[in-house]
């Protein structure tokens, strides 16, 4: 039976649902109950947005409503009797028609990224042969799901398709780490409007002067601090600065692009450069990224362990300020918490028996959603918040879709 899971782990661009919108750099920015009512009340409704290859030219994005009750259990509070059941779930469902469709190449879901609060990138490398060719100056597909609007976005420098790629967005620009002629890439967001566009301004990635200290395969996991503009990696194994195991952090406020068609980098640092600072030989417990939630001031993510494989974990945020430039690289890793609920599963629950009267198709999506909080004994914990949907998968959705999902919240 396979199992499309909504996993931090798996998928680096999903952002946890925990009631609370996030920004585009994953940090909490509303539903904190320390939030004014009328704040929370204007607060624009997130969704979760999947993208699906099950279209013959490429795929499709569909809007999934997680905050309305609706589509979800019967009770949203357990009663003392169902608390033995830690996960509620429901009968599965179909999946809502797609709000967009582009052409691309399937089967690819690493080059998709979330950028620029509601933008979504489909950055698939140039294909100039077969069903799918398209001009080596083309664009990529941009849609913004919230005006519901479509633009082509200005394609990477570096575009060979065995180059892997981990896009993050940080200091409010979009960066890929990926293989190349050194350096990495960073995007800005595009003018809001027709005056932006004046003044020789292009959309465009810039590269950054300097060598990647890592290769974007061994990058382990990674996480923004709540600051919004620093970027803090773990690389595990490689060569380079990556011998063993050493986290590194890189601060998108050390560099403003001037415009022009030059794109030329100005460093607000003294000696001109861009700088990756060695915080020490140490690693983030992340399975792929880690998220800042401002509830309980930490970041938050799925278990990296091995022996801890689907739990979540916190860890304590790293000041910036922190960090080792001595030759050992011997830095005390921050405090981690591991939950001891196991949220994910290769298998199906216990609590998905009470779910399904009706047959569970071979293919679905299983979409949980969850709180954390700290308990009284400032353990780690989720119990009595997570609500289970499933959604039938269309048979055209190809493999590596399904072993890497793609989804947003928005």
């Amino acid at each position: 039976m396979r199992q499309l899971q909504g996993v931090l782990g798996q998928n680096r661009n999903l952002r946890p649902f925990d009631g609370c919108s996030h920004d585009a750099e994953g940090n909490k920015t509303g539903g904190s109950s320390s939030m004014p009512k009328r704040q929370r009340r204007m607060e624009k409704p997130r969704h979760l947005y999947l993208v699906l290859d099950d279209w013959p030219w490429g795929y499709g994005i569909r809007e999934l409503d997680l905050l309305s009750d609706s589509d979800a259990d019967d009770h949203h509070q357990l009663t003392p009797a169902e608390r033995s059941t830690p996960t509620r779930a429901t009968s599965r469902r179909h999946l809502p028609a797609a709000i967009f469709r582009f052409e691309a190449e399937r089967s690819e879901p690493s080059y998709f990224a979330g950028a620029f609060g509601s933008k979504i990138l489909a950055t698939q490398p140039i294909v100039t042969s077969g069903l799918h060719r398209r001009p080596l100056d083309d664009g990529v597909p941009v849609y913004d799901v919230r005006a519901r609007s479509f633009m082509l976005g200005p394609r990477r420098w570096t575009t060979a398709s065995a180059s892997p790629v981990v896009y993050v967005s940080a200091g409010g620009m979009l960066l890929a780490l990926a293989a190349g002629d050194g350096g990495f890439e960073v995007l800005q967001p595009p003018p809001r409007d027709e005056a932006g566009w004046e003044g020789g301004f292009t959309w465009a990635w810039r590269r950054v002067p300097g060598d990647l200290p890592f290769r974007p395969e061994d990058v382990a996991c990674h996480a923004v601090h709540p600051d919004g503009k620093t970027l803090f990696v773990s690389v595990v194994g490689g060569g380079g600065a990556a011998d063993t195991t050493v986290t590194l952090s890189f601060d998108t406020a050390e560099i403003v692009i001037r415009n022009g068609d030059d794109g030329e980098w100005i460093s607000n640092r003294d000696d001109g450069g861009c700088e990756w600072k060695r915080r020490g030989q140490w690693r983030l417990p992340f399975a792929g990224r880690g998220y800042y939630d401002r509830g309980l001031d930490a970041w938050v993510g799925l278990s990296g362990d091995p022996g801890t494989i689907g739990h979540l974990c916190s860890c304590d945020v790293v000041p910036t300020y922190w960090y080792c430039n001595d030759d050992d690289g011997h830095k005390q890793c921050p405090a981690v918490k591991i939950g001891q609920e196991k949220l994910f599963s290769e298998e199906e629950e216990s609590g998905d028996e009470a779910v399904t009267e009706e047959k569970v198709p071979e293919r679905f999506i299983r979409v949980m959603t969850f709180s954390m909080r700290y308990d009284k004994s400032r353990d780690l914990t989720s119990v009595n918040s997570r609500r289970l949907r499933y959604y039938s998968v269309p048979e055209e959705v190809t493999e590596p879709m399904l072993e890497h999902p793609v989804a947003f919240w928005m």
